[in-house]
Order: structure tokens, then sequence, then C-alpha cells
């Protein structure tokens, strides 16, 4: 678990990204929304700070009474996106050359280390392939990689 993972805070973290959380558009109180969450279910639903949604409970609900609120998550939207790294990351196991998607380079370069030390522990023989994890990009599609991370985390 990275440091971030442990981290709890006074309002409700959403993670995007790995296939769990889902985004729709709908009308709420007879005004524009968006939806994150499952489905869009649930969206009645009062939760206190910090509890795991419930399985097809929307997690959070914005609705926009004129252009300005959806304009401003724009503009957080588009500041978030220059930041982010548009490569997809996996660790790349050397010997078997199995690949294992992560999601994001950090999280591989931590896994290859952690694998890295427990093939070092390893008794091997002369004919036993060398075993070396590496963080590498996803050399598959896009797709392949939502859907290895999926099923990576038992979506």
């Amino acid at each position: 678990m990275n440091e971030q993972q442990k981290k709890v805070a006074a309002f409700p973290i959403i993670a995007m990204g790995h296939g769990v959380v889902e985004v729709g558009d709908a009308t709420w109180e007879g005004l524009p929304a968006l939806w994150f969450g499952n489905k869009g279910q649930g969206l009645g639903v009062e939760r206190v700070r910090n509890n795991h949604a419930e399985d097809g409970e929307s997690l959070v609900m914005f609705t926009f009474t004129n252009l300005e609120g959806l304009e401003a998550i724009e503009k957080a939207v588009a500041r978030v996106r220059s930041g982010m790294d548009p490569v997809l990351w996996c660790v790349n196991v050397h010997g078997p050359d199995d690949v294992y998607a992560m999601p994001d380079k950090a999280s591989a370069l931590e896994r290859a280390n952690e694998m890295n030390v427990h093939f070092g522990a390893m008794d091997f023989d002369g004919n036993d392939p060398l075993l070396r994890a590496v963080a590498v990009p996803w050399p598959h599609s896009a797709e392949s990689h939502r859907a290895a991370l999926a099923k990576a985390i038992g979506q």
C-alpha cells in the first residue's frame, strides 16, 4: 500500500481510472447533474464521510444551476489532465516475460522492487532462468490495460 492509500481525509476520496467508479449525467431535482458512482444508483442516500459506498450507490452528485459550475469543473479537469502521465505502466518480469498492469509509474516501480527482493531470496540452480522485474510502459492497448487492472483488483 502506498503512502497516498494510507491517508484518511476529512472528505470523500474517489479513486478514478481503475474501472470501479463510473461517471454519468442525469437530472436531479430538475437540475442538470453529473454523478460519480456505479450506474447512477442510490442517488438519494446520504453517507457518513470516509465510509465505503454500498454496491450500486453513487458516491457524489454535482448539480448545476448555471454554466459557471460546469466551466469550473472543465477548467479543473484540464489542469489535472495537463499534469498526468499519458503512459500506461506495467511490471515486466524478464525470464517468463510476463507483464502485470499497474495504475501508474510509481506503483510499477514499487511492485518491481518488491518482486526483485523476492526473486533475490529464491534458490536457483544452473538451469533456472534468472528472474528480474522492471517497470516499463504497457506494451498492449489501453483497453487491455484497463481490463488487466480490473482483473488484478477483482472487478
